[in-house]
């Protein structure tokens, strides 16, 4: 029993709270929504934690030894449209994000390599992974195999490949929703807890459950973690009584738990994390003030409380891996606590009496960070363990970040144009022969600085002869930054300048490799200079990103922007032709082009059979570079073909001309014999910038930031009261129009209150003028070609059309202009054609659709074959059709004046509690809104010509109110809200699946009970307002101002106002369209006269410094300090004709030796 009374050597360890001046503070965090994430992620380089920006879809990223107030310069990452549930970092690459998100999508994230370029809004790299029918709960990659990502939905578990954007493996097991998920420490299994109390361990790759563990049983949320590699689990959640407890699970005896640790009755959600290599155990309860600490052995009791701490009310908490310590003060794990407004880094310190040596019994062995197989190794059953590091700082090479290619197995580098490379990783062995043969023949595999400094050889060879004492062989040369060469630059020309009296051979070599040195790095800068800003690519899968696309092209899939590359092609090579004009010089060029071709070849090779899935539709499309490489390999070999003119054989030329083979561009073998060949390990990859990038499936979304303001009190309606509650589902409650809205009171007689726009004010408490039906409102529209005309329908089967005088009611009044009367039962709704004048569509409870022609005052078309309740209508924006949604869950399509029957008839949304329809898309597509048997709200997108299944399906919330949809055609957004919401929900329909794409929700502080939207001539276009609505509150009516944040404001931004069609006035009369003439509405431009297009706005001149100390006598160029370089390496490398030292001896003559 001695093991007993052996102490640990961590039970010492407690938490360091580091001073408040030492906290991150002044952050985004004190609204956080619920969710079965831990709010906060860190890995050895960054962190991210939820914010409650954009309604929590945006997310805070800080370098992870951030400190100090953070306020309005936080660094924000929008990622989603709703609320990011779950996020996490990859193991193997400190760039790559994954994040889940409660729009039911999951997307890859590149983080900058520098966090220098962190700033206030990130435009970064991203990737559709998925796209799930519910939301996305949680997302963790596996710890062992690069790629392989779980994400957890609803009742299942799916797997993917993030390489190929495709899911491999998916577990539907689950009876009910999941909870959480872990994998074991290997990275062969995984263990789930759900709502139905069970936990469960899974096979992924079997898709079997392995075990059924019954877990807590309490209602609230559980949670699960493995011990490493065994067999054993930890389990948090609650008991019957509410009280927290904490179970230790040996899968060898699952019947029940080995160890039951209760606790207190606190309501937090118990986070576990295990360290495996010291067994320390933490526990922290979301809303606790206490950090608990246990310890872990594999003896009774197994579970010892060590310390529980008190700190600030905890929101999240993550881990920082086990690299980033600073083991030299005895930190042996780090937690990030994520509290109101604030971050808190709590290292655990092992107390010593001296930090000055390693201690090495208290830091195990940890995982380098270097994945142990690719995904298609773990798909293929092979299990292998991860290779492990010391952390002893000097026996391990110093952090930095990693970074690996999902889509090559065996490279482990990603690049990115705009990341900066560690200079100790980018060498290259300069080879170059003394014979002119060998020198041409040995250029093909050099990198772009060696060709270039062979490019300079050659001329320095025409000029000064002797190449032997130019080159040497066998000499490495290290390509460092431009700043770091500029200033090698100047203190080895400093250094030259001292050099006196004749060069020996030795120092003439120094000498060459030095100034060879400086003339590489004034060629990259020149060549830096000349050449546009890099652009930030990101590749994964099948899909490439590059941010600097997102302001400049269409809502449609990105295409290939040839005509940059090409320019980018042709500015290349006259860069380097500026060198030199030898065919030495257009060889070298070529083998750079070459070279760079053949890394673009082994990075896409994976890439060109991937084909997208139906569930992965944004990443849907294959990069098909045969054609492209094939196209530029032609175009390569006729400029050599022209190039070579001037040789003696021009077959020698092109024998030196690249092969082209699957697609790719191949390394001619040199001929000839090449005295040494740099291993191609030794050489890493390198973009040109004449690369060609392609962007698949990546819509740019104009309106993905839009914003909806509420325009001051001064414009309000103030001192409502009264309002009608009791309007039917099927009635939009509220209506404007240019000058005046309706408003229904709840007052006797059936009252609808009008008020001028262009008079705000506070309302009287009672007297208030409006029109007196007499009996219950049941609907109302405004005629929009007619802003004194209000059609109301009533519940008596009447509708009233009412002509308000000029300048707005003065007294109330109860006797309409005229009435129609031809329904037997009450009235649902009432309908103007849009463009048709006089034509007006009613829907009644004897489930009957008639069309009225105002003029006449009579119904002239009854619409037929309707089973049950009619929930809405809506005219197609042609005007031939329409369509209507039925209580019995069919939509159907009329053409009116051809039939009175439907022409078309699909399934719609289900259920009884109502629904919508809209056309959009100029009549493609009909998008629904309604509910599913769950009562969950649901945006349905149908094709209309087919109604068959829907093409596209969101799902919103929960909540009883049917969602009221309005759609700009003009900007292609969907606005949906519902009576009694705070949040008007955003979409823009595009014709490439997903149709429905989401933009920002525009939340605000109260709820509302209507919207209603005005013509688009009411838009302030030169606020870059693109719709203007007002919201109808209980208490007041307010305008409401959709906008696109841009930086050119002063001009009009032709890019998202197209001409608009004029729908306030009728393109025919009635009698027209009833006798079967169509007409479409006319179109205006929103233009104003004073302002300048964007598309024709000046391109800004470079702005003047105001001091500037060049002095333009003295200052030079690179150009310049290149040639005066080389004019200093060849005046010191000339031939020297004077004789030789021997030649002046005199000597004997011959006959003196005979004797």
């Amino acid at each position: 029993m001695a093991w007993r009374f052996k102490a640990s050597k961590y039970k010492n360890s407690c938490p360091k709270f580091p001073k408040k001046e030492d906290w991150i503070t002044d952050i985004s965090t004190g609204r956080l929504l619920q969710s079965f994430g831990n709010h906060i992620k860190a890995n050895s380089f960054y962190m991210v934690f939820n914010v409650d920006n954009l309604g929590g879809g945006a997310l805070g990223i800080l370098p992870l030894n951030s400190t100090g107030r953070q306020g309005p310069d936080l660094p924000l990452l929008s990622a989603h449209s709703d609320y990011v549930a779950d996020f996490d970092f990859s193991p193997f690459d400190d760039n790559l994000l994954i994040t889940g998100s409660h729009d039911c999508t999951v997307k890859l994230w590149q983080l900058p390599s520098s966090s220098k370029n962190l700033k206030n809004s990130l435009n970064l790299n991203s990737q559709i992974v998925c796209t799930e029918e519910r939301k996305i709960e949680n997302v963790l990659w596996n710890p062992v195999a690069e790629g392989i990502l779980a994400v957890s939905s609803a009742e299942s578990v799916r797997l993917y490949d993030v390489s190929s954007c495709k899911k491999s493996l998916s577990l539907d097991e689950h009876s009910d929703m999941v909870q959480a998920i872990a994998w074991k420490g290997d990275g062969s299994m995984l263990a789930t807890t759900c709502k139905d109390k069970l936990i469960r361990t899974l096979d992924p790759r079997a898709q079997t459950v392995c075990q059924e563990l019954k877990g807590h049983a309490g209602q609230k949320e559980s949670r699960v973690s493995w011990l490493g590699s065994e067999e054993m689990l930890f389990s948090t959640g609650f008991d019957s009584v509410r009280q927290r407890q904490l179970f230790l699970w040996d899968l060898k005896n699952p019947s029940s738990p080995v160890c039951t640790h209760s606790m207190d009755t606190s309501p937090g959600v118990f986070i576990p994390f295990f360290d495996d290599r010291t067994n320390m155990l933490f526990l922290v309860g979301k809303g606790d003030n206490t950090l608990r600490f246990l310890e872990y052995t594999d003896r009774t009791p197994h579970i010892t409380d060590v310390a529980a701490d008190r700190t600030e009310q905890i929101k999240g908490a993550a881990v920082v891996p086990k690299q980033a310590l600073d083991v030299m003060k005895g930190e042996i794990n780090r937690l990030i606590l994520l509290i109101k407004n604030a971050i808190i880094p709590t290292p655990y310190i092992v107390p010593r009496k001296s930090y000055r040596e390693y201690h090495s019994d208290i830091f195990p062995e940890v995982p380098n960070g270097q994945p142990s197989m690719q995904a298609s190794e773990w798909l293929a059953g092979e299990n292998k363990p991860l290779e492990l590091m010391d952390l002893n700082p000097s026996k391990r090479a110093p952090l930095t970040l990693r970074a690996h290619n999902l889509n090559a197995p065996g490279t482990n580098s990603i690049t990115n144009a705009s990341d900066s490379v560690d200079p100790s990783k980018e060498k290259k062995l300069l080879k170059c022969d003394s014979s002119a043969e060998n020198e041409k023949k040995s250029t093909a595999d050099l990198s772009t600085e060696n060709n270039k400094e062979s490019t300079i050889n050659s001329c320095t060879e025409n000029k000064s002869k002797p190449a032997n004492d130019i080159s040497e062989n066998n000499k490495e040369l290290t390509v460092n930054s431009t700043e770091n060469n500029k200033e090698s630059t100047v203190n080895s020309s400093t250094e030259n300048s001292k050099v006196k009296g004749p060069l020996t051979p030795k120092s003439q070599r120094r000498a060459s490799e030095t100034i060879m040195q400086k003339i590489d790095s004034l060629n990259a800068a020149i060549e830096l200079s000349h050449s546009p800003p890099p652009q930030r690519k990101f590749q994964k899968g099948n899909c490439v990103l590059d941010s600097k696309k997102y302001e400049e092209k269409d809502n449609d899939v990105f295409s290939d922007n040839k005509v940059a590359e090409d320019a980018k092609t042709e500015h290349s090579q006259q860069t380097r032709k500026k060198s030199c004009n030898s065919m030495e010089e257009t060889k070298n060029s070529l083998s750079e082009e070459v070279r760079e071709n053949k890394d673009t070849e082994n990075e896409n090779s994976m890439k060109n059979d991937n084909e997208a899935t139906p569930s992965n539709s944004s990443c849907t499309e294959n990069l098909d570079k045969n054609s492209t490489n094939s196209t530029e390999a032609d175009g390569k070999a006729s400029k050599i073909e022209a190039e070579c003119n001037n040789k003696k054989d021009v077959k020698e030329c092109l024998s030196e001309t690249p092969k082209v083979a699957n697609g790719a561009i191949e390394d001619k073998i040199c001929k000839g014999k090449v005295k040494e060949e740099t291993p191609e390990k030794s050489v890493p990859a390198k973009k040109s910038v004449s690369t060609p990038s392609r962007f698949i499936n990546i819509r740019q979304l104009k309106f993905k930031h839009l914003k909806a303001t509420t325009l001051n009190k001064e414009h309000h309606i103030e001192n409502l009261k009264n309002l009608s509650r009791n309007i039917p589902g099927e009635s939009d409650l509220f209506q404007v129009n240019q000058k005046r809205c309706a408003v229904p009171l709840s007052t006797t007689g059936g009252c609808v209150a009008i008020f001028e726009l262009n008079k705000p004010c506070r309302l009287p408490d009672c007297g208030i003028p409006s029109l007196q039906h007499g009996t219950n409102v049941t609907d109302f529209v405004w005629d929009p070609f007619n802003n004194q005309r209000l059609v109301v329908a009533c519940d008596d089967a009447k509708i009233r059309v009412w002509n308000i005088p000029e300048g707005g009611l003065k007294e109330s009044v109860s006797e309409p202009e005229f009435m129609l009367i031809g329904h037997q039962e009450k009235i649902y709704f009432v309908r103007f054609h849009p463009l048709a004048k006089d034509i007006l569509a009613s829907a009644s409870y004897d489930m009957t659709v008639k069309i009225w022609d105002l003029t006449t005052q009579e119904a002239v078309i009854e619409l037929k074959g309707h089973t049950s309740q009619i929930f809405t209508l809506d005219w197609s924006p042609c005007g031939k059709k329409c369509a209507t949604v039925c209580k019995d869950g069919k939509i159907r399509v009329y053409e009116p004046r051809v039939s009175t029957e439907p022409i078309k008839e699909g399934t719609g949304p289900s259920g009884s509690r109502g629904a919508r329809v809209v056309w959009t898309l100029n009549g493609k597509f009909l998008v629904a809104t309604g509910f599913d048997k769950m009562s969950q709200r649901k945006l349905f997108l149908y094709d209309a010509q087919e109604l068959g299944a829907p093409l596209d399906l969101v799902e919103l919330d929960s909540s009883p109110a049917i969602l009221v949809p309005h759609y700009d055609e003009d900007s292609s957004t969907l606005f949906v809200t519902g009576r009694g919401d705070g949040t008007i929900f955003t979409f823009e329909v595009t014709h490439e699946a997903p149709h429905l794409n989401p933009l920002s929700p525009c939340r605000f502080s109260n709820l509302h009970q209507a919207i209603s939207f005005l013509p688009k001539i009411a838009c302030d276009v030169s606020q870059v307002e693109f719709a203007h609505a007002w919201r109808l509150l209980l208490t007041h009516i307010e305008p409401v101002s959709f906008k696109v944040p841009r930086v050119k404001s002063n001009f009009f931004q032709d890019d998202l106002f197209p001409d608009t069609k004029v729908l306030w006035e009728p393109a025919l009369s009635g009698s027209d369209w009833l006798s079967g003439v169509d007409a479409e509405a006319s179109r205006i431009s929103l233009k104003p006269g004073n302002m300048e297009s964007l598309s024709k706005a000046p391109t800004p001149s470079a702005k003047q410094k105001k001091y500037d100390s060049t002095d333009p006598e003295i200052y030079k160029t690179d150009e310049m300090k290149k040639k005066e370089l080389i004019g200093a390496m060849t005046s010191k490398l000339d031939v020297r004709e004077d004789p030789l030292e021997q030649d002046l001896t005199e000597g004997v003559d011959s006959d003196e030796w005979e004797e």
